[in-house]
């Protein structure tokens, strides 16, 4: 019985790390959509408040990949991203 609840145990823990995973992909993804709407609007010559505002995000946040984006000095997500996650 022992060694079946310690299977049982294993399981729930892959699949706890599985789920873990795809919630990570998926957060992930959210936020390079984020990025990209972002950069989209930087192109438009659009300021951090007026993007924030027409996202319905917080400013902190666009100011944030604002400030990043001028530190890549390209509009590449994922790049963006990436620096985002270094910076965290």
């Amino acid at each position: 019985m022992e060694k079946e609840e310690r299977k049982y145990d294993m399981c729930k823990a892959f699949m706890d790390m599985k789920l873990e995973g795809i919630e990570e992909g998926m957060e992930k993804g959210k936020t390079i959509q984020l990025i990209e709407y972002v950069c989209k609007k930087l192109l438009k010559n659009k300021p951090a408040e007026v993007i924030a505002d027409e996202l319905e995000e917080e400013l902190s946040v666009v100011e944030h990949i604002v400030k990043i984006q001028r530190r890549t000095g390209n509009y590449d997500a994922n790049e963006i991203f990436e620096m985002l996650q270094e910076n965290a």
